[in-house]
């Protein structure tokens, strides 16, 4: 039998090459943990209704958009953070389309639910997760600072401005144009708001 013996300096390499790839695997791991740019998904949070007009929180929503120009299907993925919701089995977005999660799906037509929790008026982080656990979207609104202050109990819903935008911060978001938003439909249909317009009046 023949016995190979490493020099110092090869097994050093090979010492090192093992550490460099626990390293590349650590750091993909720590990836698969951070959320995708809008421009990089497939399904983004698009609307929030979080502070409805009325005091019970039954009207609370949260609206997806599909990105793709084919079905989704989110049967796996959930909701978490302020509200926890797993999809069931089958549940899909049309391709272009939209999907409402809904508190109570009987106040909000064609919506899924229930969901666990409740949105917080002052301010929360919900997250989408696809079924591997990946972030793929977050959304951590506030009530003050530069965030819109018409979705905060006016009856109006926080809208994203354009359902592509990969800026997750308020600048990307204004109050719907009409009280209840647009749930199931696009939150501008009229195209989307000029940059720098963030709308405060809600019509009825």
């Amino acid at each position: 039998m023949t016995f190979i013996h490493l020099s110092p300096a090869r097994s050093g390499a090979r010492g090192a090459i093992r550490r460099r790839a626990a390293s590349w695997g650590a750091a993909l791991a720590a990836a698969a943990l951070l959320p995708l740019a809008a421009s990089d998904t497939t399904t983004v949070i698009n609307e929030v209704m979080y502070h409805p007009a009325t005091a019970t929180g039954d009207e609370e929503w949260i609206e997806l958009a599909n990105l793709m120009a084919v079905d989704m299907d989110l049967t796996g993925w959930r909701l978490s953070g302020g509200v926890n919701f797993p999809f069931p089995e089958g549940t899909r977005i049309p391709a272009g389309g939209h999907l409402v999660v809904a508190a109570t799906p009987a106040a909000t037509p064609g919506a899924v639910g229930p969901w666990v929790g409740r949105l917080a008026n002052s301010g929360e982080e919900i997250r989408l997760l696809s079924a591997s656990g990946r972030v793929m979207d977050t959304l951590a609104y506030e009530d003050a600072g530069r965030w819109p202050s018409g979705p905060d109990g006016s009856g109006a819903t926080l809208a994203r401005r354009r359902a592509g935008a990969a800026d997750p911060g308020p600048d990307a978001w204004s109050a719907s144009r009409q009280t209840g938003g647009t749930p199931g439909a696009p939150n501008f249909p009229d195209g989307p708001l000029p940059d720098g317009v963030r709308l405060s009046e809600i019509s009825g």
